[in-house]
């Protein structure tokens, strides 16, 4: 499938398009890291989602999540604060990374609709 016929997702396409069609790293000439050296790595992706849903007071949209904190006692929303936490961690665990001396590289996959609703 050509690319003329995705709709348009982010609104900056043709800039994205560009940037992963290079054939060169894009940040590794920014890096301070000496790859040549490396004898072991760790990789780790996470993907965040929470979809929005029609159930807010009226049918208002709101986010997954905080469908699941205002109903703990359904089905396992009680997990609501785990679930919470895992997308707080990370920015722990660079910041502690980071004040170790460390250089982390982490890709993090949160979706608009989880942005959304924590900005809410």
């Amino acid at each position: 499938m050509s690319n003329h016929y995705l709709p348009p997702i982010a609104g900056h396409e043709a800039e994205i398009l560009a940037l992963v069609q290079q054939h060169q790293p894009v940040f590794l000439r920014n890096a301070q890291i000496d790859l040549a050296s490396i004898n072991s790595v760790f990789a780790c992706a996470l993907h965040m989602h929470q979809p929005t849903i029609p159930v807010g007071v009226d049918g208002e949209l709101i986010g997954h999540l905080q469908f699941m904190f205002e109903h703990s006692g359904e089905g396992d929303n009680h997990n609501a604060v785990a679930f919470a936490n895992c997308y707080m961690r990370m920015a722990d665990l660079l910041t502690q990374l980071i004040a170790d001396g460390c250089q982390p590289r982490i890709m993090l996959d949160y979706s608009g609709n989880l942005l959304w609703g924590a900005t809410i």
